[in-house]
């Protein structure tokens, strides 16, 4: 534990745990974050360092560790405080040092502890007085601009821009938010095989509306459509398939479905105090859970074990402090010396995400983001998710190599960089390139998928992120299609931790109320089912007369 000097200078250890310039070229290690009534539990993956080398640094919603070459600072959405609450041990043979920060208010729920990129976010600079034209969406706990007020759903309405008057001097960008220009500049021969848009540049807002409508029409193909309609064994399977989001899993606090409970272990569930055991502890130790239905159990059986104490803390909130030798225990006691080495289910107790998610979540990039236009970033979402919510579903959830590809072509927000004023546009537009691009396309299909992006929104903001999280990975995983993570889904991850729950509150309701008819897709559905109607009866008389036929 460091200590002021008498010309009220810090120690060496806290200035350096203290000094942002200490974070400097220094690796983020591995950690995860939980919560009981009383602690903020942290485990921070250290491996082959000096306890000695440790330093800590608390004071109100800052938490900052530093051991060379490891460097954390997180910000939490409750204020921590240094007493004898506080817990520290370190296991050599897992490398993760487990520590328990005492709250400044017993009891307070701190929300978000699985939003790695939120916490890890830099304070946030003092906003003036006046008021800024441009609305930031931020994770600050006091209230922004966006969650005050409403988002004005109404069409926008103004004189389009003409075609002709386009050009590079007009400023033409595009991307989340349009944040980015000039991005394909060098890839001239790859841009056919990332979007369909075949010039961002130059092609305006408006005339990308114009352009994308005429190429669906020129893809659409009825026979193809009459042919999945007649024969729908494969797509049947597919509208029969449990998605992930169907099963009642509650990320955000609430069930998807009325009649489901949540598989989801409450994260305020009060833990018992956590303990401690020698790093040689016996087989009849008890093992700390590291799953859902382990942690339900262990709070419905476990009691404190005999031969076992808490690491004495006593570090203030406003210095740093040090584990000692003494203090070399670990805080999740094992039954096996296996247990303890098996560092890949280093993982919450409560998130929902897997482990690659989280890894995904602690390595993008912190940053606030000045939306240029709120609705329409919002409408984006459910364009991106009815894309995602389609592949998933057809694929029964085992992307394969045609996955990117399958997404991107229906979602005109990847494809064609297309911006919606409201989601009933969105989807109409969303359906009706599931009816044009696709392998299977169905009608009842289409149904299906945006009873999926209803049910993907009324999931809250966990669930929009998961399935963000998967889609980046398939993504990632195209030779062309990577880009486009780039230049809107890790954007959309980051922004979407720290946005206003009211207003994907008020898409989801927007969402959900949107209906639509094969009118709706202006691809002449009806007429096409007429003709498999009359085909239909066509056959039945020809079956008619061949069972006549035979009788005579």
């Amino acid at each position: 534990k460091s200590q002021k000097t008498p010309t009220g200078r810090t120690t060496r250890k806290e200035s350096r745990a203290n000094d942002p310039h200490a974070a400097m070229a220094l690796i983020t290690p591995q950690f995860d974050v939980s919560q009981n009534d009383d602690l903020v539990l942290l485990r921070i993956r250290v491996p082959y360092v000096k306890i000695s080398d440790m330093d800590f640094y608390m004071s109100e919603d800052t938490f900052k560790f530093h051991c060379k070459p490891y460097f954390l600072r997180l910000r939490f959405p409750g204020q921590i405080v240094g007493d004898d609450r506080q817990t520290t041990s370190y296991d050599a043979d897992s490398g993760i040092l487990s520590l328990g920060l005492p709250k400044l208010n017993p009891g307070e729920v701190f929300e978000d502890l699985d939003m790695y990129t939120k916490l890890l976010q830099k304070r946030k600079p003092t906003q003036t007085s006046l008021r800024s034209p441009v609305e930031i969406l931020s994770s600050s706990e006091k209230p922004s601009v966006a969650e005050v007020e409403e988002i004005d759903w109404e069409i926008d309405q103004s004189l389009p821009s003409k075609f002709g008057d386009m050009s590079m001097s007009t400023g033409i960008k595009y991307g989340f938010n349009r944040m980015f220009s000039d991005f394909f500049e060098g890839l001239q021969r790859e841009i056919y095989e990332i979007v369909d848009i075949p010039s961002p540049e130059t092609i305006g807002y408006d005339e990308r509306s114009v352009l994308r409508a005429a190429a669906d029409d020129k893809s659409f193909d009825p026979e193809h459509y009459i042919a999945d309609a007649i024969e729908s064994e494969m797509i049947e399977e597919a509208i029969a398939f449990e998605a992930f989001w169907e099963l009642g899993e509650a990320l955000d606090g609430t069930s998807t479905s009325a009649s489901s409970s949540s598989s989801i272990v409450d994260p305020t569930v009060r833990l018992p105090t956590p303990v401690v055991s020698s790093t040689t502890a016996s087989s009849t130790g008890v093992a700390f859970p590291r799953s859902p239905a382990d942690l339900a159990a262990f709070v419905s059986t476990s009691s404190t074990p005999t031969n076992t104490a808490s690491v004495p803390s006593s570090s203030s909130s406003s210095s740093s402090s040090s584990l000692s030798s003494s203090s070399a225990t670990t805080w999740f006691a094992s039954t096996s010396t296996a247990s303890r080495a098996k560092t890949a289910d280093f993982g919450s107790l409560t998130s929902v995400f897997t482990e690659e998610e989280r890894e995904i979540l602690r390595t993008l990039p912190n940053r606030d983001y000045l939306l240029h236009n709120a609705k329409s970033t919002y409408v984006a979402l459910a364009d991106i998710l009815f894309a995602y919510a389609y592949d998933h579903r057809v694929t029964a959830g085992e992307h394969n190599v045609g996955s990117a590809e399958t997404i991107c072509k229906l979602s005109a927000t990847l494809s064609w960089f297309e911006e919606f004023h409201t989601a009933r546009d969105a989807l109409i537009v969303a359906a009706r390139r599931s009816l044009c691009f696709p392998l299977y396309r169905h009608w009842a299909l289409t149904c299906k998928v945006l009873e999926d992006t209803k049910q993907i929104l009324a999931g809250g903001r966990r669930t929009v992120l998961r399935c963000l999280l998967k889609l980046r990975a398939v993504l990632q995983g195209s030779d062309q299609h990577y880009f486009l993570n780039r230049l809107y889904i890790d954007h959309y991850c980051v922004w979407l931790q720290g946005c206003s729950r009211k207003h994907l509150k008020s898409l989801s309701t927007r969402v959900n109320a949107v209906q639509l008819t094969k009118a709706d897709i202006c691809l002449d559905l009806d007429t096409l089912d007429e003709i498999m109607s009359q085909m239909d009866e066509e056959e039945e008389e020809e079956e008619d007369t061949s069972q006549a036929a035979v009788l005579c």
